[in-house]
């Protein structure tokens, strides 16, 4: 059994964050976890049962025409329940989507149209990320959701503020809510591509800051191999609040193999 060390990994809110940082730089609150559009939450909740109802109808319908695919059938029945089955499922899709796009408010306390439209922009980038396997969604003790077999489910749920992903139930019953996680590396790397839309570098943490640093070292020292203790204390001198957890963290990474092999720098 392989060792789930969850210190290599954040949690789903932690993920939402850093990725609205990188995204908004200082219009960022971090509260927008918990928005929703000013106005009448209630309208909402009877907007999602409605399309629920729909989508429970349609799967009515579904059920039965999926059936007539199976080869026990004649090949002329099969073809005309395949047919039949194609606005069926554009209309599923539709209704998923919006289900899965559009974020639930009954746990949401904070009414701002701004906050809320920023949370959707943010889910609406991880969701592409895992669509594209850009980033891989993590779950209980190290398991990786696919995401194209889940994400047409309307039971399949993601809560970034509780960081946990509802799944399907299992067949013979079981938890359907789990702690959710994604890579610390792959994720560093992929948030990168928002950093362009933050000109302010004050507008990102100490260690996001000195993470950036690093890379750049990275890049111009080439194959040259550099030294734990070396590259911390110049890190830490460059960047005061940096912690030495915090760069352990950005070494361990960050750093190539070859910085991590064995042995001291030798004395001049």
């Amino acid at each position: 059994m392989n060792f789930f060390d969850p210190t290599t990994f954040y949690t789903l809110h932690e993920a939402f964050y850093r990725t609205g940082r990188a995204m908004f730089g200082s219009t960022w609150q971090g509260s927008e976890v918990w928005s929703q559009p000013k106005g009448d939450p209630a309208e909402l909740t009877l907007e999602r049962a409605s399309k629920l109802k729909v989508l429970g109808a349609l799967e009515d319908e579904v059920a039965p025409l999926y059936a007539q695919t199976k080869a026990i059938h004649p090949s002329e029945v099969r073809e005309a329940a395949h047919e039949a089955l194609q606005p069926l499922y554009k209309q599923r899709y539709e209704l998923t989507d919006w289900l899965h796009h559009y974020p639930t408010t009954y746990d949401s306390f904070i009414k701002s149209t701004e906050a809320f439209e920023r949370r959707q922009q943010v889910e609406a980038e991880l969701r592409k990320a895992f669509e594209s396997q850009a980033l891989y969604l993590t779950y209980r003790d190290g398991l990786t959701i696919t995401w194209n077999n889940f994400k047409d489910d309307p039971q399949f749920r993601l809560f970034c503020d509780l960081s946990i992903v509802r799944i399907t139930r299992p067949y013979g019953g079981g938890p359907r809510r789990f702690p959710a996680y994604i890579a610390r590396k792959a994720f560093d790397d992929w948030v990168l591509r928002f950093r362009a839309d933050t000109s302010d570098p004050s507008d990102l943490s100490t260690e996001e800051q000195a993470r950036l640093w690093f890379l750049e070292q990275v890049k111009q020292v080439g194959p040259k191999r550099q030294f734990f203790e070396q590259t911390q204390e110049t890190a830490r001198a460059r960047f005061p609040d940096l912690s030495k957890r915090a760069f352990r963290r950005i070494w361990d990474n960050h750093a190539p193999g070859h910085w991590k092999d064995g042995g001291r720098p030798k004395k001049e």
